[in-house]
């Protein structure tokens, strides 16, 4: 019985320690497996955090890839009112990882794409804007998404 026990324990003590061999970000800690995991955008506007939704993508590490195809950013967004920011406030960019280029774009509902001119600031504009970013980085193309809700000097949209 107490072997059977031992037996289980070591089991389970090995299943655990596999599990761990990933950090709380969510990458390999061991070489082997490469991490398919592309980089994380995070959008700085008046000192506030926005976390962008990641969409489709492409990525390879150590001959190993992943494609995965996501909605575009107007129905990822669908449901979200966007972030309160003031007119003209600057927006910038905070990767996980330095792509080698990245473009903006606005994103209407009818699902046209238009070229936005980096620095980009916050428009003067009553309703929420949907903005899609393309990166590129040495192992792959990331798709991201997020939403501004400009509002004027009074507080109001």
């Amino acid at each position: 019985m107490k072997e059977l026990i031992f037996l289980l324990a070591c089991l389970l003590m090995a299943g655990l320690v596999g599990c761990a061999d990933r950090n709380e970000e969510g990458q390999s800690s061991g070489t082997s497996t490469p991490d398919l995991e592309p980089p994380r955008l995070t959008v700085e506007v008046e000192e506030k955090e926005i976390r962008a939704v990641r969409g489709s993508y492409s990525w390879s590490a150590e001959g190993k890839g992943v494609d995965a195809s996501g909605a575009p950013p107007e129905e990822l967004l669908r449901e979200q009112t966007g972030e309160r920011v003031q007119e003209k406030a600057p927006v910038e960019f905070q990767f996980s990882q330095e792509p080698t280029s990245f473009e903006v774009n606005e994103r209407k509902t009818s699902g046209e794409s238009v070229p936005v001119e980096l620095p980009l600031n916050v428009p003067e504009q009553g309703t929420a804007i949907t903005y899609e970013v393309i990166a590129e980085f040495g192992d792959g193309t990331v798709t991201y998404g997020f939403k501004l809700q400009p509002i004027d000097e009074k507080g109001s949209n």
